[in-house]
């Protein structure tokens, strides 16, 4: 029909070796399905457990187990998207990632920080985007042309009532798994209730999302990625991080400027322990919804 305005459709590409890609893209595309949008997400290979409690329709989710360059082609031939989002890779995993395969489209790309921020291949490949969003603009790591929009997290809820655990041990990263279980040994010993999450029985590949009552606690010993210390900022619970090492993530930086920082055993049991006997409660942090980057991408 003559005049008819075409759909929206929203192509989004949460490729990456972290779980938290596929929750933070997860996420985003159910958001844009709630405002009308036909949308289809990319993921690698086993995320799709964790895509699809988010809200996000099955059928509109693509795993990619291999030559992601393929499957974008294959994605963008076949979709048409009218915009293209893209999360954290603006080159793509593979280098397979550039605006000129589909000019009619609308190019955003998110960005988290990344530690090679200066690197000539990271700026060009930002040069062909028509928008990009900085969601972690505290960190002042951003290139110049970045928008700065602010670090954003999925509806996790509101934990109800006192927290029945002193301290939760996040054990996702299989390095630390060793530290937190002598680490609740001794905090244990001293009367401090503790929780893993996942428990040690469970694969850190096959551990759910994290709702409020699992972060439910007073203090959470674990690593700094994006999705964790975020979440733990906007409900207000105290993170002692333990950064990660990852290629892009800088996690460290992360911690230093979010949470607080602790390497050396002897320090992170200190510091727990003096919030424990403070009381004190941790404001809440400036953190923005995914629903309003949901907001933003549609205009």
């Amino acid at each position: 029909m003559a005049g008819q305005l075409t759909a929206r459709r929203f192509l989004l590409y949460g490729l990456g070796a972290g779980r938290g890609h596929a929750t933070r893209t997860g996420a985003l595309c159910a958001a844009l399905a709630q405002r009308g949008a036909e949308v289809r997400l990319l993921v690698s290979a086993g995320t799709r457990a964790i895509v699809q409690p988010l809200g996000v329709d099955p059928s509109a989710v693509w795993e990619v187990s291999d030559a992601p360059a393929r499957a974008w082609a294959l994605a963008l031939e076949s979709f048409a998207p009218t915009d293209c989002i893209v999360d954290t890779f603006p080159e793509g995993l593979a280098h397979e990632l550039d605006p000129a395969q589909r000019l009619e489209a609308r190019w955003v790309a998110l960005l988290r920080c990344r530690r090679d921020a200066a690197a000539p291949a990271f700026l060009a490949s930002l040069g062909r985007y028509a928008e990009i969003l900085d969601l972690e603009p505290g960190l002042g790591w951003a290139p110049p042309r970045a928008k700065p929009f602010g670090s954003v997290v999925r509806d996790v809820g509101v934990a109800l009532g006192e927290p029945a655990t002193d301290v939760l041990l996040v054990g996702t990263e299989s390095r630390q798994r060793p530290f937190l279980e002598h680490l609740a040994a001794r905090l244990e010993r001293a009367g401090v209730r503790t929780r893993a999450e996942p428990s040690p029985a469970v694969d850190r590949t096959q551990a759910a999302l994290f709702s409020a009552e699992d972060l439910s606690a007073r203090v959470v010993v674990g690593p700094a990625g994006y999705n964790l210390t975020y979440e733990l900022s906007a409900l207000g619970v105290w993170h002692l991080a333990l950064p990660a090492s990852r290629q892009y993530d800088d996690q460290e930086l992360r911690a230093q400027r979010v949470a607080t920082v602790a390497h050396a055993p002897a320090a992170v049991e200190r510091r727990v322990r003096a919030w424990l006997d403070q009381g004190a409660l941790r404001p809440r942090g400036d953190v923005r919804a995914i629903r309003q980057l949901a907001s933003e991408l549609w205009r």
